[in-house]
């Protein structure tokens, strides 16, 4: 790990994390030398949990769960009965399923793209990174990603008067602003979906983090940093054709 500033690690979590807006590369160079993993994991539930708590209270699960269902490819194959069918069941247990994302599959996102990074930069780079730092790195960015894009999409919600539509779609700072979800191919539609202001910022700050971390310029680590979003989406899309 580089250790070419001598730098002390911002005294808190809230300097640590203004730190990031204000001063992404000291404060990403002080987290990779003094990696503190619970920090920002802790906080990061918690502001998934609190949005999904307001969105639910908020939801009518029977109109969302329609919503899901006519969007579905499957939709055309299925008759009016099936359809009905599947959207009472989807509403009955959306309630409880959608508990899931905050609690369950987000952190373990964050363990993914941190378990995916530290292979890349050790494998590729021969970085002496360890997975605290790899961890670290990730949970701060993407903890202060949630902290602006939550409010955000919660305020969109609010300003539309719409709350039965999915929280991920809500920000439309990306490409498919040009496009009419129905008029492209899905595949198509998803990569425009990723291509956006917040991914272009989550990508600028892990490749600070990682350069930090593995000892490399930011320039240097955005080559593996990129490679591994480009990869989720290609993915994203090829499922999206699919499904």
């Amino acid at each position: 790990m580089s250790e070419a500033t001598g730098e002390e690690n911002p005294a808190g979590f809230f300097p640590t994390l203004a730190g990031i807006y204000v001063a992404p590369r000291r404060t990403l160079a002080a987290i990779a030398r003094r990696p503190a993993v619970w920090a920002p994991l802790f906080p990061f539930v918690g502001a998934q949990a609190l949005f999904n708590a307001v969105w639910l209270l908020q939801l009518d699960p029977r109109e969302f769960a329609r919503a899901e269902v006519e969007d579905s490819p499957f939709a055309e194959q299925m008759s009016p009965e099936q359809r009905a069918a599947g959207i009472e069941s989807q509403a009955g247990i959306f309630p409880f399923v959608a508990w899931l994302d905050p609690l369950v599959l987000r952190p373990l996102s964050l363990l993914l793209v941190a378990l995916v990074a530290l292979f890349v930069f050790r494998f590729f780079y021969a970085a002496e990174m360890t997975f605290k730092q790899s961890l670290a790195v990730v949970g701060w960015t993407f903890l202060a990603m949630i902290l602006v894009t939550l409010p955000l999409a919660l305020l969109v919600l609010y300003l539309n008067d719409d709350w039965n539509v999915d929280p991920r779609t809500a920000l439309q700072a990306n490409l498919t602003l040009l496009f009419d979800k129905g008029s492209v191919p899905r595949a198509v539609y998803s990569i425009a979906e990723s291509l956006d202001l917040f991914s272009a910022w989550i990508l600028a700050l892990l490749s600070i983090g990682y350069g930090a971390a593995s000892g490399r310029r930011a320039g240097q680590a955005a080559k593996g940093v990129v490679a591994m979003w480009a990869i989720y989406v290609v993915g994203k899309a090829a499922l999206a054709a699919v499904f």
